[in-house]
């Protein structure tokens, strides 16, 4: 009966080799704990708010310096568009810190290639074409401009670029940052377990902080540029913020480095915003920070943008923390999807448009143009920049 039973005993044990050693050796730590496998809608509609305000921006702020077609009661706001690239670059780190961690080195660079270049390339023929079809305009581009932005140069850093070469569209200024900040990734973050990409992070958040306190307190000239090249000229602290998000997104909510590193980046942030002042040719002194100051014309009060920087880092830690919003996923992916190429586009065309229809229309211009550009990136991305995507992505096996 004993023998039948132990027989039955080891039936039901799992059939394979049994290694003690490699039994003795598993580890006593929990997994690294992974994001929740689901899209984070709100991204989406945080891309398409972003884009948005920085065409408020350009259109309504600093369209007014340029011609008679300002929005007087959209002026206060749109004076602080500009700060949709800050939380565009958020969202960016967020984003390629998830990507970087789960994807092999090649694929992440033919990822980020199919993702940028079929607009890029696109935007930039359509807005070199206009502008050329308009010499009088006072945003004229030649052939120069075109062949630079083909290669392109200007995507190097600041202190490597041959020259002053004009971007074909002053928005791509912030193209060239993304392209650093994916060449960071690459090195740093691409296939490494969580641990060390962690680790990575906590790094350059220290590096940043030192970078900006030396950008402070020096006047050499020289120094400054590196400085500013180092430090992704200025804006390194919300590509690590959105890396930090993710990592809290993950899981990662005891970590106390985390918290910290947090900390310092939003304090960066502050000092970012004020320094944008300081950039701007005029000394900070206390009183700038609560009173108006006049910077290329506007208005602009640093203690606002440095509540509206800080607001988004309030959003981000709840987005971490599980918050997300309920958006139909096809009207989700038509926001995301057109943000880019409007991007790209809206700002020399949209000013060659205002410059034909202002004399007609007046200030209302800003409307037909700002839909003009709106329904032209939808067209671009769905007809053109997807199936594209899909061909290169075919075509690569990535």
């Amino acid at each position: 009966m004993s023998g039948s039973l132990c027989k039955k005993l080891v039936a039901t044990l799992p059939k394979g080799d049994f290694d003690p050693v490699a039994a003795n050796e598993a580890p006593l730590t929990p997994p690294e704990p992974q994001a929740p496998k689901r899209h984070v809608a709100v991204l989406d509609l945080l891309r398409f708010v972003a884009a948005m305000s920085v065409m408020l921006y350009h259109y309504v702020s600093t369209g007014k310096m340029h011609a008679n077609y300002d929005l007087p009661p959209l002026d206060p706001a749109a004076e602080y568009g500009y700060l949709g690239v800050q939380l565009f670059f958020m969202i960016s780190g967020f984003v390629i810190f998830m990507s970087a961690r789960q994807s092999s080195k090649r694929n992440f660079l033919w990822h980020r290639f199919i993702r940028l270049a079929p607009a890029y390339y696109a935007a930039l023929v359509l807005t070199f074409m206009l502008c050329w079809l308009m010499p009088l305009s006072p945003y004229h581009r030649g052939l120069k401009e075109l062949l630079f932005n083909l290669i392109p140069v200007n995507f190097l850093p600041l202190v490597f670029r041959l020259g002053h070469i004009e971007y074909m569209d002053r928005s791509y200024w912030t193209l060239s940052l993304e392209v650093q900040f994916y060449a960071l990734a690459f090195f740093t973050i691409c296939r490494q377990n969580q641990s060390t990409a962690v680790r990575t992070i906590l790094t350059w958040t220290w590096v940043s902080l030192a970078l900006h306190l030396l950008q402070l307190t020096t006047h050499n000239k020289i120094a400054l540029i590196l400085l500013s090249a180092a430090s992704l000229d200025g804006y390194d602290c919300y590509f690590i913020a959105g890396c930090l998000f993710y990592i809290l997104f993950c899981g990662r909510r005891n970590d106390v480095r985390i918290a910290v590193a947090l900390v310092v980046s939003l304090a960066i942030a502050m000092q970012q915003v004020v320094y944008q002042v300081r950039a701007a040719g005029i000394p900070v002194k206390p009183e700038h920070l609560l009173g108006p100051v006049d910077v290329l014309g506007q208005h602009m009060l640093p203690v606002v943008a440095a509540l509206v920087v800080a607001s988004f880092f309030v959003l981000f830690t709840a987005i971490s923390l599980g918050w997300d919003v309920k958006i139909n996923r096809k009207l989700g992916s038509v926001l995301g999807g057109l943000t880019y190429p409007f991007y790209l586009l809206h700002q020399h065309i949209g000013f060659n448009l205002l410059f034909l229809m202002q004399p007609f229309l007046g200030r209302t211009a800003i409307l037909p143009v700002a839909a003009i550009m709106l329904t032209s990136s939808i067209a671009l991305n769905r007809f053109y920049e997807l199936p594209l995507q899909r061909y290169l992505k075919k075509a690569l096996s990535v």
